[in-house]
């Protein structure tokens, strides 16, 4: 499906339901934001003939340091450093990290199922000014993002 007929096909669930964010605090409303989603899926499956309908999206979460290397959502990778010149570092703890979740449908609107897959680190660890610094390359590589939905896709791949 067009991005834009995506777009359009949300805003429109979206609006049927009275929107998705409360108009005072910004916060998320969880159970209209599920309405929305579950006749989302509805819509699509319809339309397409889909009897799964899996909805992606980019979510922050905890990645568990271990020495050089954080793991999360079946994600280890190497913790980027800057300023360390030829040695290295020991890390315990927890970071924040970038992951895809997808959110499967049935065509029903009903929930089938959400996982996560890891996509990249989105600090890097100064050693020179002891700060963490936001990457400004953590999307160019392609191919995490594509590890990421492998990673987030296996529960149905595995079925």
């Amino acid at each position: 499906m067009e991005k834009s007929n995506y777009e359009t096909l949300w805003a429109q669930e979206v609006d049927a339901v009275g929107g998705i964010f409360d108009p005072v605090t910004g916060k998320l409303k969880p159970p209209q934001q599920a309405a929305a989603l579950a006749s989302l899926a509805q819509r699509l499956a319809r339309e397409t003939s889909a009897t799964l309908v899996v909805l992606p999206k980019l979510v922050t979460r905890k990645a568990e340091l271990h020495g050089t290397k954080a793991e999360w959502d079946g994600r280890l990778e190497l913790i980027p450093t800057r300023g360390l010149f030829g040695g290295s570092s020991q890390h315990r703890g927890s970071t924040t990290a970038v992951s895809v979740q997808l959110i499967a449908m049935a065509s029903s609107g009903s929930f089938a199922f959400s996982s996560f897959g890891g996509i990249a680190l989105p600090y890097t660890v100064n050693f020179v000014t002891e700060k963490p610094e936001l990457r400004k390359d953590i999307f160019e590589a392609q191919t995490d993002v594509a590890k990421g939905a492998r990673i987030a896709l296996t529960p149905l791949i595995l079925k």
